[in-house]
């Protein structure tokens, strides 16, 4: 019985479909033989009469005829279109646009062909329509202006081709750029306009407008200075400020422009009452007040405020409070210009990490990005760690940009951490020439790729040769060791120095395994063992100490260093520390014994918004020899850049002969502040001042050259001074000019100015 009515309900079905068909086809037939295109060539009868909408009428109105010609005109498939009764025939005349056979673009300097085409709906292959044609010539004149180019024209051209074919050119005469010509402040009383415009994020034309953007017009610029006046006065206690208006006045020769705004400050507000309240449990909010740095009558500073509470929220975090929230909340009072201050301290709502998504990683492999979160699926959501992972995935080098983005997961309770990654060339081939005050000129070729197969690993080979040394290198390391938190690498090192400030000379040849692990959120070690064959020839030298360091040795020595970083950012850091100890033992085998400890700590403190960044920095070491005597391979040396106003080498305990030696014990400690010189960004300038104050002292030796020795008492040295920093796309550079302050005279030799590569620690 089933299959019967089965078999009934299919023959219905096909019966029904059937029926359609043939109705639609008679229709269609029916209206057709009505209707009779002509001229066109390439497009179809039927496509004509589906596009003019005249199919399946009986009788076609005078109104359906005037629609048909509106549909066929709006499609951009033809020129012309005209269409008319004769007799009980409707006659649809078309004469169809040509095909685009290719777009050119002529004139264009500031944007690529590709780019400029990825603006254009215009295609290669599709009718030419006018109309698209004029959308396209807005389009790119939009482009322009935005590029600060306000008068630039696009002209169309096109040039007929064979078949019904065309080229479409778009002439383009690009413009000057729209400068900024002057600033202008309307209703500040508080504040002058060289103030307001110090703000402000556009710049006037001026002597650097040849080399920078900064003072080039742009349609987002009044809202970005906008933006960043009400930030200023915020600041500053203006919680009411408004921007009433914003203009930007064109020039008649377009080629300037000058921009106006209008504020309205209201008054300035001060603290009031400070209050704080907690509804975390367990947690005492008076134990953090002394890290609260505000007192009633201070200005009410929404961006301070916001930090502080980030600061406390940190601490807080820190402490096992993962969910934890800090708000600053301030309430006006009946008294103009005084605010209440209410800070809070509460649980956020429990919340956790759904999942992890990775995105644009195209080369690099997800486990290489995964491996630098602190955090996984399931786990308490926490802030702190997200920003520490950006961090590191920054450092990393693999990705020109890194952006954590958090989303609701399926749950209130839940969170989706998405990670979108934009990669960069990780693979180099360097051939360049330096200089620097520490080896005079420096040749080098380096081959190196950071991230070989995507899997994290670096691979690289360098060569350098300078006056005083030679130095080729090869390295490989692997940050994930058997898929473990460990690092492993490898080092083949070949090494020829002739140092300037000595008369020796010194051939090596090492390898050094290492490997790494993480001991806690901010600390890691660091181990590597080095076997070394190492010749020293120092016969001709006229040093008694130096002579007898010469020979053939074979080094066997294992060197721990631990790491601890509480830095706020592994990159530009503005506050935090960072401290490294290493500890060398050399004697397990070999023909030399010593132990060789060396400390290094910095600190940072960044104030005015971080535009001024003070660092101080101690280090020290000791190097004791429990077999043997220590070599002027061993030793510490200082001057150059880890001494600036010095000579690398060129300060400690000497021979009698005047050949600088090196020294076993040493002690450095320097104060710097870097900070902006207000020139355009673009640049990569940035200044810097700094005092360094130091010794190099200890020298142990055999009988026989005791008396050799000089200089070896703790004598410190002082140097103040002046720093430029470049950022260039050789790397940055560090122009410094010093001042040695306190030294030996006679004996030290001092450097008026030093041109390095910059390093940062």
């Amino acid at each position: 019985m089933k299959k019967i009515l089965f078999i009934s309900q299919k023959s219905i079905y096909l019966l029904f479909v059937t029926s359609v068909i043939l109705f639609f086809s008679f229709t269609l037939n029916a209206d057709t033989s009505k209707i009779k295109t002509l001229g066109n060539k390439r497009i179809s009868n039927e496509t004509v009469v589906l596009i003019s909408g005249l199919g399946g009428y009986s009788e076609i109105s005078d109104q359906l005829i005037s629609d048909a010609l509106r549909k066929l005109t709006k499609s951009g498939l033809f020129s012309n279109v005209r269409i008319k009764r004769e007799n009980d025939v409707i006659l649809v005349e078309v004469k169809e646009n040509p095909l685009v056979n290719e777009i050119l673009f002529e004139g264009n300097k500031v944007a690529s062909d590709d780019e400029l085409l990825g603006l254009i709906s215009s295609k290669v292959s599709n009718a030419y329509s006018k109309e698209t044609v004029l959308q396209d010539v807005k389009r790119l004149t939009q482009f322009y202006k935005s590029r600060g180019r306000y008068n630039a024209v696009i002209k169309p051209q096109f040039v007929n081709t064979s078949g019904n074919l065309i080229n479409l050119i778009f002439e383009i005469i690009e413009g000057d750029l729209l400068e900024v010509k002057e600033v202008v402040f309307v209703g500040n009383k508080e504040f002058s306009d060289k103030k307001l415009f110090a703000v402000t994020p556009s710049r006037k034309k001026g002597i650097f407008s040849f080399i920078t953007d900064s003072d080039n017009y742009s349609e987002t610029i009044l809202a970005q200075d906008k933006i960043a006046l009400e930030k200023f006065y915020r600041s500053n206690g203006y919680i009411d400020i408004q921007v009433t208006s914003s203009l930007a006045i064109l020039a008649p020769d377009k080629t300037e422009v000058t921009l106006s705004y209008t504020v309205s400050e209201g008054p300035k507000y001060l603290i009031g009452e400070i209050d704080l309240s907690s509804k975390i449990s367990k947690l005492d909010e008076q134990d953090y007040r002394s890290l609260i740095n505000l007192r009633t009558g201070d200005v009410y500073n929404k961006n301070k405020l916001d930090e502080l509470a980030n600061e406390l929220e940190q601490r807080i975090i820190s402490s096992g409070v993962p969910l934890a929230k800090v708000r600053v909340e301030g309430k006006k009072t009946p008294d103009i210009g005084i605010i209440d201050v209410d800070i809070v301290f509460e649980n956020n709502q429990k919340l956790f990490v759904e999942r992890i998504e990775i995105r644009g990683n195209n080369q690099t492999l997800d486990e290489v990005i995964r491996r630098e979160f602190s955090l996984a699926e399931g786990d308490a959501f926490n802030p702190l760690v997200l920003k520490k992972t950006e961090e590191k995935l920054r450092a990393l080098g693999f990705f020109e940009q890194v952006r954590i983005n958090v989303t609701n997961g399926t749950s209130m309770e839940k969170a989706i951490v998405i990670v979108e990654v934009l990669e960069a060339p990780t693979g180099s081939l360097n051939f360049g020439v330096g200089y620097s005050t520490d080896t005079s000129i420096t040749g080098s070729l380096s081959l190196t790729e950071r991230n070989l197969l995507g899997k994290g690993q670096k691979l690289n080979f360098n060569l350098s040769a300078a006056k005083s040394s030679q130095v080729l290198n090869f390295g490989f390391s692997e940050p994930a060791f058997l898929d473990r938190d460990v690092s492993a690498g490898i080092n083949l090192a070949f090494k020829k120095v002739d140092p300037m400030e000595s008369t020796y000379t010194s051939n090596s040849i090492s390898l050094s395994p290492s490997f790494g692990f993480v001991l806690g959120p901010d600390a890691k070690m660091l181990v590597s063992y080095k076997i070394e064959n190492l010749k020293i020839n120092s016969n001709d030298s006229l040093s008694e100490v130096l002579k007898s360091d010469h020979g053939d040795y074979v080094d066997s020595s294992l060197t721990s260093t631990l790491v601890f970083d509480r830095r706020n950012s592994i990159v530009e850091p503005t506050s935090g520390y960072i401290l490294r100890l290493s500890s060398t033992l050399a004697g397990l085998g070999g023909d030399i014994g010593y132990v060789k400890n060396a400390l290094r700590s910095k600190i940072y403190k960044g104030v005015l918004e971080d535009a001024i960044v003070f660092s101080a920095e101690l280090e020290g070491g000791i190097l004791d020899n429990y077999r043997g005597f220590s070599r002027v391979t061993d030793r510490f040396k200082l001057g150059g850049r880890n001494f600036r106003g010095f000579q690398f080498g060129e300060i400690g305990p000497r021979d009698v002969t005047g050949d600088a030696l090196g020294g076993e014990k040493y002690l450095m400690s320097r104060l710097e502040a870097n900070f902006p010189l207000g020139l355009p960004e673009e640049l990569g300038l940035y200044g810097g001042v700094f005092s360094e104050l130091g010794s190099l002292w200890s020298l142990k030796t055999n009988d026989k050259s005791v008396s050799s020795v000089r200089f070896s008492e703790q004598v410190f040295r002082s140097s103040a001074g002046v720093s430029l920093y470049w950022s260039t796309p050789i790397g940055p550079l560090q122009f410094n000019w010093s001042k040695p302050i306190n030294y030996i005279e006679g004996v030290d030799i001092t450097e008026a100015f030093s041109l390095n590569l910059a390093t940062r620690f």
